[in-house]
């Protein structure tokens, strides 16, 4: 049960605050990943990157790290997020925001659980 709740924490601190800080900003000369990762694929790389960063870290902490399970964390994350970058049309702050973002997250969050599982 700890590694569920720490792979959540560990998905907010990949999926949020590690994609917003300034070393991040200046090295990415003022850009916000989050809207450059809608621009280019190789800033969508880096996002799920970063995304798998702390997940990848809780899994080692738990001995529960392999390869193939980092694998599929980066490479969903790059699809879920794929997907709702650059195949689905929504205003920001809409309904249509609210529901893809929340749909996004209980991908991301549900993944999780099935790699711990594996």
């Amino acid at each position: 049960m700890k590694i569920y709740i720490l792979l959540v924490f560990s998905h907010i601190v990949g999926d949020i605050f590690l994609q917003r800080n300034a070393i991040l900003s200046r090295l990415l000369k003022g850009g916000d990943l989050s809207k450059l990762k809608r621009q280019a694929l190789k800033y969508l790389a880096l996002h799920a990157a970063l995304y798998s960063l702390p997940i990848g870290l809780t899994l080692i902490f738990f001995q529960s790290f392999n390869i193939y399970r980092f694998l599929i964390i980066f490479l969903s994350h790059f699809a879920i997020d794929y997907v709702k970058c650059y195949m689905i049309r929504y205003k920001e702050m809409s309904l249509e925001f609210v529901i893809v973002n929340l749909i996004d997250q209980l991908m991301h969050i549900g993944v999780l659980f099935v790699v711990v599982n594996l």
